[in-house]
């Protein structure tokens, strides 16, 4: 489905990243796991996942943390949903160096199959035309592009969530191929002014305190019984009547 705006692909990227198949849908067989082909790959129990940039004292916040190196592959082992009320899954991954971790899926880069970074480069070539998104201050909203990833042609459709994908991946090859790039960049929206004649809500306002003003309202508070909130919020009400 596509929107009829040129925006189209902030409307709907439900279909993110849905192959374009080639005749019959091909797998591939990770271990005793199936790893659909697709892109971006999808993470999954056998798919491989590298670190990019690593992880610095990485860990939950009662630890314990460790540092996972960059340019490291690694292996999903198993998934866990940690809080019943979260629906974000928590990946753990077996580093090739031995090292465990757990992840959330933004914090994790999907190589597929692969073994490495560059094998997974290898397995892409692109093709143009490529429909770029930008923000009003260019930065990366999304992308429409077609390529060929695995030996099979696909359509892609990234949006934010993909921006590492695009980032690391896409956009050094197609500006080493040279391939056109049709650019749509966002209005900045207008922001909203508030007319100097309506009248000023004094819940709605908020009071950055300086150090020695606080201490002022705590010690009048402390002989008066309030409140330093209490005593704020009568400094501006009373504020507001001298207007």
């Amino acid at each position: 489905m596509r929107c009829a705006s040129p925006t189209y692909l902030l409307c709907d990227l439900v279909r993110r990243g849905r192959p374009l198949r080639l005749g019959d849908e091909s797998q591939r067989l990770i271990g005793a796991v199936m790893i659909e082909s697709r892109f971006p790959p999808v993470l999954a129990i056998g798919s491989r996942v590298w670190s990019i940039s690593g992880y610095r004292e990485h860990g939950p916040i009662e630890g314990p943390k460790i540092d996972i190196p960059p340019n490291l592959g690694g292996t999903i082992e198993s998934t866990s949903k940690p809080y019943f009320t979260m629906d974000q899954l928590l990946y753990t991954v077996r580093w090739d160096n031995g090292q465990v971790s757990k992840h959330y899926a933004t914090g994790l880069f999907c190589i597929g199959r692969f073994q490495s970074l560059s094998e997974f480069k290898q397995a892409i070539s692109v093709e143009g035309p490529v429909e770029l998104v930008l923000g009003p201050q260019r930065g990366f909203r999304a992308v429409k592009m077609r390529l060929e990833y695995d030996g099979e042609l696909h359509e892609v459709e990234l949006d934010q969530g993909d921006r590492s994908v695009w980032v690391n991946i896409l956009d050094p090859m197609v500006r080493e191929v040279g391939l056109p790039i049709e650019e749509t960049i966002l209005p900045q929206r207008p922001r909203a002014r508030r007319n100097p004649y309506d009248p000023i809500d004094p819940n709605t306002l908020r009071v950055k305190l300086t150090a020695p003003l606080k201490r002022k309202l705590e010690a009048l508070g402390e002989r008066t019984g309030q409140s330093a909130d209490k005593l704020t919020r009568h400094w501006i009400e009373e504020a507001l009547k001298r207007q």
